[in-house]
C-alpha cells in the first residue's frame, strides 16, 4: 500500500517486480527495516518517504522476527509485505532500521 501512496505524492519508487533501472553515478544501498511499530503502514510511509529523497537508490526489505504476531496488523498484510528474519538471515545489508523496540522494559546495560 505504501508504494501507491508514495508514487501519488511524487516520491520516486520502483516495485521489486520492475526491472531495476541503472542510473549512471547513482549507487544503491540495501536496508532492512525491522518494523515493530503497532501501526505498520504509517511507519513505512514515513521511512520510505525519507528514503525516496536519498541521493542513492535504496533497496529495502521489511522484516519482522520469526515469532512476531501483530496485534494491530492482519497476518495477511505481514505475509504479503514482510519477510521473517530467518528468510533474510544470510542476506547482506548495508544497514538496518529498527523501529518500535520496547527498550523501556530492558535494563539500561542491555540496550
Amino acid at each position: 500500500p505504501a508504494f501507491a501512496t508514495l508514487r501519488d505524492q511524487g516520491v520516486w519508487v520502483e516495485s521489486a517486480q520492475q526491472p531495476a533501472r541503472s542510473i549512471p553515478g547513482m549507487g544503491t544501498v540495501r536496508v532492512g527495516i525491522v518494523n515493530l511499530m503497532p501501526l505498520k503502514e504509517p511507519t513505512e510511509l514515513q521511512l520510505l518517504r525519507m528514503m525516496g529523497r536519498a541521493p542513492v537508490m535504496v533497496d529495502i526489505d521489511l522484516i519482522v522476527p520469526d515469532n512476531y504476531v501483530g496485534k494491530n496488523t492482519p497476518p495477511e498484510y505481514l505475509a504479503k509485505f514482510y519477510k521473517r528474519f530467518s528468510e533474510v538471515a544470510d542476506e547482506q545489508y548495508d544497514g538496518f532500521i529498527l523501529t518500535g523496540a520496547p527498550i523501556e522494559h530492558l535494563p539500561f546495560e542491555e540496550v
